[in-house]
């Protein structure tokens, strides 16, 4: 029996080769439409209408900050008992010979000012709301960095609507059932420190255990304090400041004047 060859096979193809696989593109983002930038705007503008206003002219006293440091002092070291042990160490250890002269918190408190009159003489009881200095004495207080800040009320015009008007047509009327008060102030400063009358005199006026202060009155008066700037020793200026009084004050005016972060003196209104 004669064989069969076999069948020839097929030659064998080389391997393919290796391609890598492209990446799957991500999906395109959809842009943002303008109904919905229109209302992201919207809310952005509302949440900016609901933060609060700037607040008022006036900026941190020295002596507020000193004051504040002694007060959040106190509870660092432990407590009352604690508190009372530093006090009493700081006490004894002034007492003793040659130590230097310890600083109570107390030394923070607001300062007190002094009236003079326009005589030189001075008048240990007035300023205080039963004795009121009168229009033209002087005010003196001390200011933080160890200098003296003197103020003279030199003119108080009671009926001042006119004035106002005058001084700028835009001026607003003073509100209902109020008017114009205007005052006319002398600022002096000598030794260490610099006052700014605008910035850092408070004048208020004392109504029926109410008060109204010249930061609330939006009107610029004629030869207004802030055109004044920082006085520092040996400078003075002179100025002028409103105020919006009750028509109806039963138990009269009084007016205080005092440096930011100080006691207050009362003046009598003329």
């Amino acid at each position: 029996m004669s064989s069969v060859p076999p069948a020839a096979l097929p030659p064998s193809e080389p391997p393919a080769p290796h391609v890598p696989s492209a990446p799957t593109p991500e999906p395109a983002r959809e842009p943002q439409s303008a109904a919905a930038s229109t209302s992201a705007q919207a809310s952005a503008f509302a949440q900016a209408q609901q933060e609060p206003l700037s607040p008022p002219r006036r900026g941190l006293s020295p002596w507020i900050a000193l004051a504040a440091v002694a007060v959040l002092g106190l509870p660092i070291v432990g407590g009352t008992g604690a508190a009372m042990y530093f006090l009493g160490e700081s006490a004894a250890s002034a007492s003793a010979p040659g130590a230097p002269e310890a600083e109570s918190p107390w030394d923070f408190l607001p300062p007190s000012g002094t009236v003079t009159g326009a005589d030189g003489t001075e008048k240990p009881e007035a300023g205080t709301e039963e004795q009121p200095a009168a229009v033209g004495d002087v005010l003196t207080w001390p200011t933080p960095e160890g200098g003296t800040v003197r103020v003279v009320v030199s003119g108080i015009d009671e009926d001042a609507d006119a004035l106002v008007a005058d001084a700028d047509p835009e001026n607003p009327p003073a509100d209902h059932g109020t008017h114009y008060t205007q005052i006319a102030l002398e600022v002096s400063v000598e030794g260490e420190g610099v006052v700014d009358p605008f910035e850092d005199i408070w004048v208020t006026a004392e109504t029926d255990g109410e008060s109204t202060s010249d930061a609330d009155v939006r009107a610029i008066p004629a030869d207004s304090v802030r055109e004044i700037g920082g006085l520092g020793d040996g400078e003075s200026g002179s100025g002028t400041v409103l105020l919006m009084v009750p028509e109806e004050a039963e138990g009269g005016v009084q007016y205080s004047i005092a440096p930011l972060g100080a006691d207050p003196l009362f003046i009598a209104g003329e």
